[in-house]
């Protein structure tokens, strides 16, 4: 809303107000959303540009549980939580990120798509478009 018409009153009434942001939160960004505004996943070679040398990453999951992620170029991926510290395993298969942590879901690959959302922002997507967080190249 525009701080001047908030400020003056004038504008929507409490009730379309709540109304208004309670459908907001309802449509939360889907990976069909993204790409019907033209917005595409990194590419193979954007995502090996990225991490051709080490990384540091904020990561904030469905469950808003957040975790940083340490990659370096060769395949190795550190990631530590309210959990604790793991270590792992990355690779770039395609236009997707997969890591495996064998203390984490014994082990299993997760691939996900990046899809830029800002500066060094992005949303990942597995590959049904589910929705797997959000991340933050912080370095």
């Amino acid at each position: 809303m525009n701080p001047s018409v908030a400020r003056s009153g004038a504008g929507l009434s409490a009730a379309a107000l709540c109304a208004a942001l309670l459908v907001g939160c309802a449509t939360a960004t889907t990976e069909k959303t993204l790409q019907d505004r033209g917005v595409q996943p990194l590419s193979e070679g954007e995502l090996r540009e990225m991490h051709a040398r080490p990384r540091l990453i904020t990561f904030v999951n469905p469950q808003n549980v957040t975790s940083q992620l340490e990659t370096a170029p060769d395949g190795l991926i550190i990631a530590s939580g309210p959990s604790g510290t793991t270590t792992g395993s990355y690779r770039i298969d395609g236009n997707r990120f997969c890591s495996s942590f064998p203390q984490r879901d014994a082990g299993r690959e997760v691939c996900t798509r990046l899809y830029p959302t800002g500066t060094q922002e992005f949303q990942a997507f597995g590959a049904g478009g589910e929705y797997r967080g959000r991340s933050r190249y912080t370095d």
